[in-house]
């Protein structure tokens, strides 16, 4: 995992993590000594709900799901948020597809590319204004036409605006 040292000085001290689960191409904890601020993650997922109380005009939702690697699983979870009417699914690296049949008007869905690709294989619509494809790395290749509600995210640093 690499960071712009920029890029992590300017986290606000008042900042909030959420992480899928600890695999070192999304959480480090070295980084996180750092920082001040929240964190959650599957360990300690069930204090999320301390959030619903504390942002105004916020809700979070954690759902259960397998990430496997080399057969092995590790605890993980998906989440949706929703702050200030925007409904915000994060996958994280997950392939499921079951709880995400049942989200409904979606703002924004990020979803790593095998989710994405199983769920047009199986003909599961995703139910998102706009769908963020992230976990490919720089020098991989998108072949094809992009539709407009797609955005391939493979450049780091790029800000993503939700008006409210």
């Amino acid at each position: 995992m690499k960071y712009d040292k920029a890029e992590i000085d300017s986290i606000q001290d008042n900042a909030i993590f959420i992480f899928t689960h600890r695999h070192a191409d999304h959480y480090s904890g070295k980084i996180l000594k750092k920082l001040k601020g929240q964190k959650f993650d599957p360990f300690n997922v069930d204090d999320l709900e301390k959030l619903n109380t504390t942002i105004p005009d916020f809700k979070i939702q954690a759902f259960e799901t397998s990430h496997k690697v080399f057969g092995i699983s590790f605890k993980h979870y998906s989440y949706l948020i929703t702050w200030y009417g925007k409904k915000i699914y994060l996958s994280g690296d997950t392939g499921e597809l079951e709880h995400l049949k049942e989200l409904k008007d979606l703002d924004w869905a990020f979803m790593n590319p095998w989710q994405y690709m199983d769920a047009l294989r199986e003909k599961i619509k995703v139910d998102a204004k706009k769908i963020g494809i992230y976990h490919l790395y720089p020098d991989q290749k998108v072949d094809g036409e992009i539709p407009d509600y797609l955005l391939i995210l493979k450049n780091q640093g790029e800000i993503i605006r939700i008006p409210y």
